[in-house]
């Protein structure tokens, strides 16, 4: 008998987290520092043993953090790629303070990578206890511990991870309380997170949405006051942090994005499926003109969207399954390594890697699968909680903006926390109706009387 490794991990990830989630049914104080203490020692392992050497951006950042340090602030303010793209100063930022505080080549950015993987993990679990009882909240954050894919992101030099901690905290603050002060002190987090990557202003007009929808179902333009609180606070602290970036020196365009069509650029070409194009970046980045560049942008963007109604339907059609369904990308992490021998299972890093992949793909769909049964279940109530319809609105239009901009498998990485938010409710759904249906097939049957 041949059995499929990948889903035999499914299978024994998605029944542990069950047989776990009942056993700390009423031990959740234990449960969190559980949860803490082995995270923290999955991602360190991950992280110093993989040790990948930056390549790409994550490079660049890198260096440009090291002159920083020593105290080049030049660097920056001469370089082309910060005058298009001011908005990576903070994260430069943040690396070459973590260098300053505590010397090292990439070691001490590994470490503050776990961190705040741990981080995010912890906040999953405290967002689910705002949203469902502690059985349902403990199922689905193991079920995301077991989730192949951020691994896979732990050695990388990205600023996804400190982006996804601040903003999961915004998250979390709002949703406490959901009172104007709460709002705004989430706004305020959700700004941070956005400062060291724009991904948290979809989170900011997902509350806005949801503010929206709360008046309509209730009534009163109070139920807005605690999302358009996040919104306005988000908006202002984004511009303080801007200015201060200016004000220091460190780059006097803040925290701006100059070429904010080159993500159109990239997104619409057909060529590529919305990916990367070196040529398109050649033939952009050519022309030194702000103005001309552009113009010349606009241009392309228009050419891709000339295209014709029914070849533009089927790119996006395309884009939309690749967004669902490409595997992950790992070359960021493991390039230049596969024959390292990984302890413990005594594979080579390359087949371990592979089967975990493998391993992805089934337990993104049933997750996603899970959190569609909550659609459905949203759609057919009249009232929801802010938790959900936050949550959803977050996975609806992050899928849509990236059907117009560059799509990696990687940015997946800041949505998957609120599909898994999403799945709780189908879970319920799913594990109530099992246990329904097992109750009758053990019901005992009266037994038969004859009659003398």
């Amino acid at each position: 008998m041949v059995i499929n490794a990948p889903f035999l991990y499914l299978a024994l990830s998605f029944l542990l987290s069950y047989a776990l989630s009942a056993a700390f049914e009423k031990r959740g104080r234990l449960f969190a520092v559980l949860l803490i203490l082995g995270s923290l020692a999955a991602h360190l392992s991950v992280a110093l043993w993989l040790q990948t050497a930056p390549a790409s951006d994550f490079e660049t950042l890198l260096g440009l953090s090291r002159l920083l340090n020593s105290g080049d602030f030049a660097a920056l303010n001469g370089s082309p790629y910060f005058t298009r793209w001011a908005y990576q100063s903070a994260f430069v930022i943040y690396q070459a303070l973590i260098l300053r505080a505590f010397p090292g080549e990439i070691t001490p950015l590994l470490v503050m990578n776990a961190v705040f993987m741990t981080g995010i993990k912890a906040l999953i679990y405290a967002i689910l206890r705002c949203g469902y009882g502690r059985k349902t909240a403990v199922f689905v954050t193991l079920a995301y511990c077991f989730y192949p894919a951020p691994y896979f992101l732990a050695s990388v030099l990205t600023n996804q991870h400190i982006s996804l901690f601040f903003t999961l905290l915004g998250v979390w603050v709002f949703l406490r309380k959901q009172n104007a002060g709460s709002g705004a002190a989430g706004g305020a987090l959700l700004a941070l997170g956005n400062a060291l990557r724009p991904d948290a202003g979809i989170v900011t007009v997902s509350l806005l949405a949801v503010g929206l929808l709360s008046v309509r179902r209730k009534g009163g333009w109070r139920a807005a006051l605690s999302p358009a609180a996040a919104a306005g606070c988000c908006a202002l602290v984004g511009m303080l942090l801007s200015a201060l970036v200016a004000f220091s020196g460190v780059n006097p365009n803040g925290l701006k994005n100059s070429d904010p069509l080159w993500k159109f650029v990239v997104g619409l070409n057909a060529e590529t499926g919305g990916g990367y194009s070196s040529e398109l970046a050649a033939k952009v980045f050519g022309v030194e003109d702000a103005e001309e560049r552009h113009t010349l942008q606009r241009q392309i963007i228009g050419e891709h969207l000339s295209a014709g109604p029914a070849p533009l339907l089927g790119f996006l059609a395309g884009k939309a399954q690749t967004a669902w369904r490409a595997a992950e990308g790992t070359h960021w992490a493991v390039a230049g390594q596969e024959d390292r021998i990984v302890p413990v299972v005594n594979r080579r890093l390359e087949n371990v890697v592979n089967m975990l992949k493998r391993a992805e793909r089934p337990h993104f769909w049933l997750t996603s699968s899970l959190a569609a049964v909550t659609a459905v279940l949203l759609w057919r109530k009249k009232e929801a909680d802010p938790f959900l319809l936050l949550s959803g609105a977050v996975v609806a239009l992050f899928f849509a903006v990236h059907l117009l901009i560059e799509f990696q498998p990687r940015y997946r990485y800041f949505v998957t926390p609120f599909l898994f938010f999403l799945s709780g409710t189908g879970y319920q759904a799913v594990s109530g109706a099992a246990a329904a249906a097992l109750r009758r097939i053990r019901r005992p049957r009266k037994p038969i009387v004859l009659e003398s």
